[in-house]
């Protein structure tokens, strides 16, 4: 919305607000007036209430005992919270544009204003008409916006905070200070990086980023404050910021198109408009030579809750079930069909194959084999040959089916709850949808 409208030459005045200690703060009559406005039952409405205004604290210490009645606020940590809080900030979200005119937005507790237009003075007077009415809002339920998150020097703080613990001689290892740059800072710096990339084409911005990550390997490695950064980073075998933010931007950028959440403009530019970051993003990608219009993997993560197949591992002695497997299968009975997968991947491609049986391995009903792109891995593969294998049994049924891979990895992505990638949900729809006519084993 902000670079379609600079882009028309216009204005656009942002206000990005943090409401201090929502959680902790929210009133119980907010909950409940928020509950009220629901379809829930009123029985449920009040029992919810009552759960959440009817907790009590506990501290224990030394000898001493100390119980108090929870005034306000949801559970730290409780799933029940974040809806709760939802419902409450709903009704911000809500009110008419007579009350807040522009653009409202709301994640968890951050709240974003924006007003757009071509007069300066009509948007900021939008704007002030709309911050007012938050305050407002902010209190009938008991809450405030946080003054303190307004501009922030959070890596470097937290760099120095670091460099306390660090001495020429003592302190904390040169392995555990680049565990901490790169596992705690460098994600600071890299926050939102795709939105904000193309400050990095400023000498100014690079410098300012560069001296972040050689304070950490100063730290790291002892080296002196004249120490160039390309030398710092030579040293640690570190990557350079600029490049690794541009790889983090471009993998954002590659995510949300496999969400198929990224925003689009015209492809076409004259001289005068500005880029978006998504068409920076784009011409990044293609200097990296990434297939652009190749399908992605990642697809929005879904929730598995339905499982037609059981599974069966090594478990804690894989040695003693590697022995035992020759037994098994061939105590596999007569009418079962047995089903063995494969993928692998060498420096000449990769592939997948399998091999569908009965008759304890005697007669062969289905047997391929399949050439993959380069770009997959063993992982992949392994699922796909999966997948391939049961596209040829879902004509079964009533059937006792075991699939046998040799990919611990592959049973793991199909049990778990969360489902992130196409490979996997195609597998994991094949398996329910043979398991929903046969008893199907994956071993």
């Amino acid at each position: 919305m902000i670079e379609r409208r600079i882009a028309k030459k216009g204005y656009v005045l942002g206000v990005f607000l943090d409401i201090e200690a929502a959680f902790d703060n929210v009133s119980f009559k907010a909950i409940a007036n928020a509950l009220s406005t629901t379809k829930l039952d009123p029985a449920t409405a009040h029992w919810i209430t009552n759960m959440v205004a009817t907790r009590h604290i506990t501290i224990n210490h030394k000898d001493s005992t100390k119980t108090i009645r929870i005034k306000r606020g949801c559970p730290q940590g409780g799933i029940l919270s974040t809806f709760l809080w939802n419902l409450v900030i709903d009704d911000l979200l809500n009110l008419s544009p007579k009350d807040t005119p522009g653009y409202l937005q709301a994640f968890a507790d951050d709240i974003v204003s924006l007003a757009e237009g071509n007069d300066l003075d009509v948007i900021w007077d939008r704007t002030q008409k709309t911050l007012n009415t938050i305050m407002k809002w902010c209190t009938t339920k008991d809450l405030t916006i946080s003054a303190l998150k307004t501009t922030t020097k959070k890596a470097t703080a937290s760099l120095m905070q670091c460099r306390k613990a660090v001495g020429p001689t003592w302190g904390l290892t040169p392995k555990t200070c680049i565990w901490i740059y790169k596992t705690i800072i460098r994600p600071i710096i890299t926050y939102c990086c795709s939105i904000w990339i193309r400050a990095t084409h400023t000498i100014i911005n690079t410098t300012k980023l560069r001296k972040v990550q050689a304070l950490a390997l100063r730290i790291m490695t002892g080296a002196m404050p004249s120490t160039p950064f390309v030398a710092l980073n030579q040293i640690t075998n570190t990557t350079d910021i600029i490049p690794y933010l541009q790889g983090e931007a471009a993998k954002s950028n590659e995510r949300l198109r496999a969400y198929g959440s990224l925003t689009r403009e015209r492809p076409e530019h004259t001289k005068g408009t500005i880029k978006a970051h998504v068409t920076i993003n784009n011409d990044f990608v293609k200097d990296l030579n990434i297939p652009h219009n190749s399908e992605r993997d990642l697809t929005v993560p879904s929730l598995n809750l339905q499982s037609n197949f059981t599974t069966t591992t090594p478990g804690d002695n894989p040695d003693t079930y590697r022995t035992q497997l020759q037994n098994i299968i061939n105590e596999t009975p007569e009418d079962w069909i047995t089903c063995y997968t494969d993928g692998s991947k060498t420096e000449e491609g990769c592939g997948a194959g399998y091999i569908i049986t009965t008759n304890n391995n005697n007669t062969i009903l289905h047997e391929d084999s399949l050439n993959l792109p380069n770009s997959c891995t063993v992982y992949q593969a392994e699922l796909t040959a999966i997948t391939y294998a049961c596209r040829q049994l879902t004509n079964y049924t009533d059937k006792h089916i075991i699939i046998w891979t040799d990919s611990l990895s592959s049973i793991n992505s199909l049990t778990t709850l969360i489902t992130k990638n196409n490979t996997v949900k195609y597998c994991l729809d094949i398996l329910n949808r043979i398991g929903a006519h046969n008893q199907v084993e994956l071993r």
